[in-house]
């Protein structure tokens, strides 16, 4: 008898697994600016949560804060908006790494290179024992927008 309850479990966990929407990914529950670290949060149906800086995102890269922190949900949260700012952008575009126009996408990629070029000089000149030890003791791999993101010299490089 409990072999045959194990196996409804495992059978109705299959069952709501398969059931859950594809497009819940593409759906925000909630959006908010956490001024401290500068940065866009999105709480997804799924649980998934993206954290993306202010400065990778067109229109909000140099936006007032307090228009920042206005956000509000759009198509059922599918979209973010900012009134005062005209700004919109969809979920299942962030989660992609779609910050805004192609342009911008490519001046993005052109500071992203010319910052990782940067921090790259300064950690070959430290002592390869001290930087043996702090990539050991602080991993410098984080996920950012469902994408693994190396960090170096104290901020993402993309």
């Amino acid at each position: 008898m409990a072999r045959l309850s194990a196996d409804i479990d495992r059978q109705i966990d299959e069952a709501i697994a398969n059931a859950r929407d594809p497009r819940d990914e593409e759906v925000a529950v909630s959006a908010e600016y956490d001024r401290r670290h500068d940065l866009l949060l999105v709480r997804l149906r799924t649980g998934q949560r993206l954290a993306i800086p202010r400065e990778d995102l067109q229109g909000l890269a140099d936006a007032d804060p307090d228009k920042v922190s206005k956000v509000e949900l759009e198509m059922l949260g599918m979209s973010l908006h900012w009134e005062e700012l005209d700004v919109d952008f969809r979920v299942d575009g962030l989660r992609q790494g779609s910050y805004g126009s192609e342009r911008w996408m490519r001046q993005l990629e052109q500071r992203r290179r010319k910052n990782a070029t940067m921090c790259s000089r300064r950690w070959l000149e430290t002592d390869l024992r001290e930087l043996y030890r702090v990539e050991i003791a602080l991993p410098n791999v984080a996920y950012v927008a469902g994408r693994p993101q190396v960090f170096h010299c104290g901020r993402a490089v993309f």
